[in-house]
């Protein structure tokens, strides 16, 4: 994975950058070997060109300060670029945050992670979108990466989402039956509005139709919700064993897109049940 760096200097002992605009150097670091690349003269780019950049390098996120410039926010929440708050934090810092889940995702462009506003309505429901597929990136299955993105949301501890959820990836253990991000959107479904009461048939019928809406809005994208079916693969299960996380792997695979979609569906249904509840 790489990921872009705002820096006032052009190695990692060097302090985050207050304002993602005013950054001396660019940093494109590879989160696997350490690897460390500069751009320099930064003050040099305008702040949109500057959020193409990170873009451009194949960045999939970036360790900033504020992001006061509207456009250059919009730059690169439009590319699902996720933004780590680092600002008063060395370089080595604040990856070591990030590694931990320490760092404030910048979810709007005051730099809070609230919402307040149509836009900022619409860039959280972006951002468990993009926490999902980071968490996903970090190594976390399909359906761990959609549980957890939503760990606060439905009071659960980040280690027991995640044991939860482990054994859903892949179709189901490497089954390869019910795509892992679709039964991760399920799970969150249930905590939320699930029914507890095994006499309950009206909420038995209620929750059962949510899950099938869900699982229909999936397909209607995807044309199936079956792993094997959306990989093009083979009838049958698939070995135990893992395949090992590559470049390659996130390239040739829809996953990652996959994991992403699910979450901003489940977004947008939290949102919508909100809404319904105002009125």
């Amino acid at each position: 994975m790489y990921l872009a760096m705002s820096m006032d200097g052009k190695t990692l002992e060097n302090n985050v950058s207050q304002q993602f605009e005013t950054a001396k150097y660019l940093l494109v670091v590879d989160t696997t070997s350490l690897s460390v690349s500069a751009i320099e003269n930064c003050e040099s780019f305008s702040a949109e060109s500057l959020a193409q950049k990170v873009i451009d390098l194949n960045c999939e996120g970036i360790i900033t300060g504020a992001i006061s410039h509207p456009q250059a926010f919009e730059i690169l929440a439009d590319a699902c670029i996720t933004r780590f708050w680092g600002s008063g934090k060395t370089g080595m810092e604040a990856l070591d945050l990030m590694k931990k889940r320490e760092l404030k995702l910048i979810r709007t462009i005051d730099g809070t992670d609230g919402c307040g506003g149509d836009h900022n309505h619409q860039t959280e429901k972006t951002n468990h979108a993009e926490l999902a597929m980071d968490l996903f990136r970090q190594g976390y299955n399909c359906s761990q990466a959609v549980l957890l993105a939503f760990s606060d949301e439905c009071g659960l501890d980040f280690e027991m989402a995640a044991m939860l959820s482990s054994s859903f990836g892949a179709g189901m253990g490497r089954l390869r039956e019910v795509c892992g991000a679709v039964t991760g959107m399920f799970m969150v479904a249930g905590v939320l509005y699930g029914y507890r009461d095994p006499q309950d048939q009206v909420g038995k019928t209620t929750h059962y139709q949510r899950i099938q809406d869900l699982a229909k809005q999936f397909e209607d994208k995807n044309q199936s919700i079956i792993c094997r079916e959306l990989l093009g693969l083979e009838a049958g299960k698939d070995s135990p064993v893992p395949e090992r996380r590559t470049e390659a792997y996130y390239r040739n695979r829809p996953c990652e897109d996959l994991v992403g979609m699910a979450a901003a569906m489940m977004a947008a249904y939290i949102e919508g049940q909100k809404l319904h509840q105002q009125e």
